[in-house]
């Protein structure tokens, strides 16, 4: 089962190698995500205080409490539950509606 970990800010991008190249990303934001990712559990979306101020609107989520991570300290922490009903085409929050897709397709 998969454990997914998702943080928004900054990241430095770029590609290393003389023979092979590697597409890769670093920074602290980037550590972050990977905190958040070892601290889910299968099956469940992690994610950090910035990114749910995010998505608070649209999810509902579910506050984990200060969670400590490796090399970076206490972080709030989010389960993301569902897409919230009045943003949904199904009971249980998985399917967007029109509505939703109209916001994000704003972005």
């Amino acid at each position: 089962r998969l454990r997914i970990g998702i943080h928004t800010g900054s990241v430095v991008a770029g590609v290393i190698g003389k023979w092979k190249f590697a597409y890769d990303i670093w920074g602290g934001d980037v550590n972050t995500a990977s905190r958040l990712e070892t601290s889910s559990e299968p099956g469940s979306i992690n994610i950090s205080e910035s990114t749910y101020q995010i998505i608070k609107d649209y999810f509902k989520c579910t506050f984990r409490g200060k969670i400590p991570a490796k090399n970076i300290g206490e972080i709030n922490m989010y389960f993301v539950e569902r897409i919230l009903p009045e943003y949904s085409d199904d009971n249980e929050g998985f399917m967007p509606n029109a509505v939703f897709r109209k916001i994000v397709g704003s972005f």
